[in-house]
């Protein structure tokens, strides 16, 4: 923590794609938590019901797991994180996520 507030990459960044925001979530912003030391990114995709996680190796993320269908999802770098993938895409679920909330 600094005067300005928290110094720093985050350890987890969560993207929820929308038809806009595909290409964006899924090449510059990859590219550029990437390149500023993010550990872990996670794109969800509601339309397939999918969550790709990516993790930092050296200066770039890269793709280490699809997680779909009954897939439980675990984070090695946050290992309080664990929850059923079909869980987080229950019908009232995806109206919390696309309504960004």
């Amino acid at each position: 923590m600094t005067m300005r507030g928290i110094d720093g990459s985050p350890d987890l960044v969560v993207e929820v794609l929308s038809p806009g925001s595909r290409h964006r979530d899924k090449v510059r912003k990859l590219d550029i938590y990437g390149k500023h030391g993010v550990q872990e990114y996670w794109i969800l995709d509601p339309d397939a019901r999918t969550l790709e996680r990516y993790e930092q190796e050296g200066d770039r993320l890269t793709l280490t797991e699809l997680f779909e269908g009954e897939d439980r999802v675990v984070s090695e770098k946050l290992p309080c994180i664990s929850f059923a993938l079909s869980e987080l895409f229950a019908e009232e679920q995806i109206g919390r996520l696309l309504a960004g909330g």
